[in-house]
């Protein structure tokens, strides 16, 4: 429902995130890369999550968000983390369309 609004841009949204990540994106993006060129299962895919330090430096970037206190670096951070949850989002969702799949 929260990307419906934005889903004619979503691709070039999701394009511009992974070709040019913001820095302090880089370790997430190539984490999520690699993890899909290994070719996932859709249970895998359900159940990725990044990794500890990957969620540890969001939840960094949300607290300094909630504050008003993100610089301009932080915030283009915060936009590459949000395109990935995004993205994941969809995948996942197609991924729970698959026969088998857990729901």
């Amino acid at each position: 429902k929260r990307l419906e609004p934005e889903r004619e841009n979503l691709v070039e949204i999701i394009r511009r995130a992974l070709r040019d990540p913001a820095p302090g994106a880089e370790s997430v993006v190539e984490e999520v890369v690699q993890f899909l060129a290994r070719r996932p299962s859709p249970d895998e895919i359900i159940a990725f999550r990044p990794c500890a330090r990957s969620q540890e430096r969001l939840r960094e970037l949300l607290d300094k968000n909630r504050e008003s206190s993100l610089t301009e670096e932080e915030e283009a951070e915060l936009d590459t983390f949000e395109t990935l949850n995004d993205l994941f989002a969809l995948v996942k969702l197609q991924a729970r369309r698959q026969p088998g799949a857990a729901r």
